[in-house]
């Protein structure tokens, strides 16, 4: 959040980390909360208001706070535990590698505040590069467009991949809040995240999925295990969408325009 660059609808967003040639993107969506605590039913503190109303007048903040506590046990909150938030977490991320060794000249990045473009700009001796990345509000979706401005060729491979897991939690592990991550891709251009968690609640969040879909006009695209490649472009874009999903199991090929 420090270093990257924003752009968001409200809704869903991206981070722009704005390496050059090893870029990441970072997907987010503003419901994507890992289910890691049971969901308990709203206490009715207000059966309770008048008498801690009394209680703090009278000085006795200690009991005033004991009749909200007192509230949570009749619903089955016990345990202070129970009352932490289900941690945000980020979507997936795209890992992004351009076929250019030579040197970096003239980097910039920026976003622009008026359009909400996450911008990055750099030239090699294969000339000027300019990627941007916008997030759509009408179709909710993040598009990203890479170019070469000077019109040469470039190769490009892409993926959607899991962040590092890091959970300050040492009792807390991985496959106790994940069930499974699949991850595909294919010839026409489109990649595919699906992650399940491992647990699971009536109305609860069960998973969630991610699909770009990758075009080039002058490139030619194809699939090499979970990577998608693009050779020969001098221009491609990708527009990217999350779908979450509370009930299981999760709709399996998807299409890009079904996803809202």
């Amino acid at each position: 959040w420090e270093e990257s660059l924003l752009t968001g609808n409200g809704t869903i967003g991206a981070l722009v980390i704005g390496d050059a040639i090893q870029e990441r993107v970072i997907f987010s969506h503003e419901k994507l909360f890992m289910p890691r605590y049971a969901p308990y039913p709203a206490p009715d503190l207000g059966s309770r208001l008048s008498k801690t109303r009394e209680l703090l007048l009278d000085g006795r903040n200690e009991d005033a706070a004991n009749e909200m506590i007192e509230a949570g046990k009749e619903v089955g909150i016990t345990e202070d535990y129970m009352l932490w938030t289900d941690p945000l977490v980020p979507a997936c991320q795209l890992e992004m590698s351009i076929e250019d060794d030579s040197e970096i000249v003239e980097y910039n990045r920026g976003v622009d505040y008026e359009t909400g473009e996450a911008m990055v700009a750099w030239q090699t001796a294969n000339g000027r590069y300019d990627r941007r990345v916008f997030t759509s509000r009408t179709d909710n979706a993040i598009v990203m467009k890479l170019s070469n401005l000077d019109g040469k060729k470039f190769n490009t491979r892409m993926k959607l991949a899991q962040l590092p897991f890091d959970i300050d939690n040492e009792e807390l592990q991985y496959e106790d809040v994940i069930k499974n991550v699949k991850i595909s891709v294919d010839e026409k251009g489109l990649l595919r995240y699906t992650t399940r968690f491992q647990k699971e609640w009536e109305g609860s969040l069960k998973g969630f999925v991610v699909e770009s879909l990758v075009n080039s006009t002058d490139g030619n695209i194809s699939s090499q295990e979970d990577e998608l490649v693009v050779e020969d472009a001098t221009t491609l874009t990708m527009v990217s969408r999350i779908l979450l999903s509370y009930t299981i199991p999760m709709a399996e090929g998807t299409s890009l325009e079904s996803i809202n």
